[in-house]
């Protein structure tokens, strides 16, 4: 058995994957995916501690991009 590393670059691919996996023919190991994804969520939260933002930050910022999706849809029904 060999143990490759893959970049999925279309994601149609992962169907296709999926469909090996259940023939038993590749398997696929989420534990590496969730690591990931859990190294992730760690990096955000460090980045948060070392930036922290007030509720009033957080809600400015809301609301600026409320705005502009407001704005945008506007724009779009126009046209």
């Amino acid at each position: 058995m060999e143990r490759l590393t893959i970049t999925v670059l279309d994601p149609k691919v992962k169907q296709t994957l999926k469909e090996w996996e259940a023939l038993n023919l590749i398997e696929i190991d989420k534990k590496e995916i969730e690591e990931k994804f859990w190294e992730a969520v760690e990096e955000i939260r460090e980045i948060g501690k070392e930036h922290p933002i007030s509720l009033e930050e957080i809600t400015e910022e809301v609301e600026k991009v409320r705005a502009e999706r407001y704005e945008n849809q506007k724009n779009s029904h126009r046209q």
